[in-house]
């Protein structure tokens, strides 16, 4: 049996309303569903990308460190060489200078 307001709210189409309002609230559910999937996928991949970038940027900061190291090693090692000119120098001054006292 009806009651009196049943008919009034068809009259009106509340009934109607509700169906599309929800069936609206559904798609507004799924689209956000939908949204949220593609977002989260941006994420991971972006993320990947990053830790990808990451490792390769500390793999360049090793290998340039490696670089730097010899270099280093190369100045300590030009270093020496000038110091054993300076003595060889001094060297040769000073047998000029025995040489030319036995002259």
């Amino acid at each position: 049996m009806e009651t009196p307001s049943e008919p009034e709210e068809s009259l009106y189409g509340i009934d109607d309303i509700s169906e599309k309002f929800q069936a609206l609230l559904g798609a507004i559910d799924q689209h956000v569903r939908n949204l949220a999937s593609q977002t989260e996928k941006s994420v991971s991949g972006t993320r990947s990308k990053v830790d990808q970038e990451l490792e390769d940027v500390d793999k360049e900061i090793a290998r340039l460190k490696a670089v730097m190291k010899t270099c280093d090693d190369l100045e300590m090692e030009f270093t020496k060489i000038r110091h054993i000119g300076e003595i060889a120098e001094d060297f040769v001054r000073r047998l000029k200078a025995v040489e030319n006292g036995l002259k």
